[in-house]
């Protein structure tokens, strides 16, 4: 229920339009927005999982392929993350007669920012109706390759602070759908759509147990054991999913009806 209840507050509106002209056509344009992400896999007894708001921005364009049928890749830069809180009691932290009190807080956080250039290869399809109301559908792949990690700590005492994410997958494969809705707004063309963003793949990768030991950022990143609270080397296995909105003004590049 609870992961029900974090998937629901995921929900937001992505990728709003202003083209100039009817899809029909080819057409290319400018993209900002950003969006609500998290990461699926994440929730456990002593850990929870919350969303973040990250920006996007990017180019995109629109091509016609046949009847309502449009190709619209696009690229853009887009951050996504996730924010964790461990919540530890007195109990346990005393591990192995040794007392960490001294270095945990009660409740630590960490907040993930993770950059990606992402190529989204959607297709678009334009539900032919009556009147100034136009529907959408859109579905497609997209590859995302990893430029940036970044992970704020707090509560851990002395490994508080920012730290690099070295054990970051460089590509993520993801799939994208979405719904939309276009309608005119004087000269122009405005669209709303919702676009729901699940990558495939784990975020991140095992290390060896030598980076294990000298590397507290990849530390932070890997399973814990829930009792004692050791490190292994086997990576958080971590999916990035989440809800956007961009906002775009697009410009005709090609002839169309």
């Amino acid at each position: 229920m609870k992961r029900v209840l974090i998937l629901c507050t995921f929900l937001t509106f992505s990728a709003i339009h202003l083209p100039v002209q009817t899809c029909h056509g080819q057409n290319i344009g400018l993209q900002l927005g950003g969006g609500w992400f998290t990461m699926t896999g994440a929730n456990s007894e002593v850990t929870e999982v919350g969303t973040v708001f990250r920006p996007a921005l990017g180019v995109f364009g629109q091509f016609y392929l046949f009847n309502f049928f449009l190709l619209q890749p696009g690229i853009c830069y887009l951050l996504k993350g996730i924010h964790k809180t461990h919540s530890l009691n007195s109990g346990l932290n005393k591990i192995g007669g040794t007392n960490y009190s001294q270095y945990l807080a009660e409740e630590m956080t960490e907040k993930a920012t993770l950059g990606y250039i992402q190529i989204p290869l959607l297709l678009r399809y334009e539900i032919p109706l009556q009147g100034k109301l136009q529907p959408a559908i859109l579905l497609g792949p997209a590859f995302a390759f990893n430029v940036s990690g970044k992970d704020e700590a707090s509560g851990f005492g002395e490994w508080d602070g920012s730290h690099d994410i070295g054990n970051l997958k460089k590509v993520d494969f993801s799939g994208i759908a979405g719904l939309g809705l276009a309608f005119p707004v004087g000269k122009l063309k405005m669209g709303i759509d919702l676009r729901y963003d699940r990558s495939f793949s784990s975020a991140f990768e095992d290390v060896t147990a030598e980076a294990l030991a000298n590397d507290v950022d990849e530390e932070l990143w890997t399973e814990t054991d829930p009792v004692t609270f050791e490190r292994s080397t086997r990576a958080v296995d971590f999916k990035n999913s989440g809800f956007s909105f961009q906002v775009g003004v697009m410009l005709p590049i090609g002839g169309g009806h």
